[in-house]
């Protein structure tokens, strides 16, 4: 999606199964994509086409009044981040690139 030029904050999550889906969220808004029937498979780039839809809807509707106030999303108590070294897969260090 920020590839397409949506920069504000914002979460995703896909899914696929024997179809495939693709949930995009704001703070003050949730689109959900889905793409498929139950007797065929989805392919992943009809997925990412999709995604790319979702984007272009994304914009128009956060530049509409009722979704235009976009704002951070809060961190969970009790939830915690961690960089992790891509090489090793652990913990970073100050001495990882």
């Amino acid at each position: 999606m920020r590839a397409r030029g949506f920069t504000l904050p914002a979460a995703g999550k896909t899914g696929t199964s024997r179809d495939g889906w693709f949930a995009g969220f704001t703070n003050n808004l949730v689109c959900v994509i889905w793409i498929g029937f139950d007797d065929i498979t989805i392919s992943a780039s009809r997925v990412a086409q999709r995604r790319a839809d979702l984007a272009d809807f994304m914009i128009r509707a956060t530049a509409m009044p009722a979704y235009r106030d976009v704002k951070d999303f809060d961190k969970p108590e009790g939830v915690d981040t961690a960089v992790i070294d891509a090489d090793t897969l652990q913990l970073a260090t100050p001495n990882c690139p």
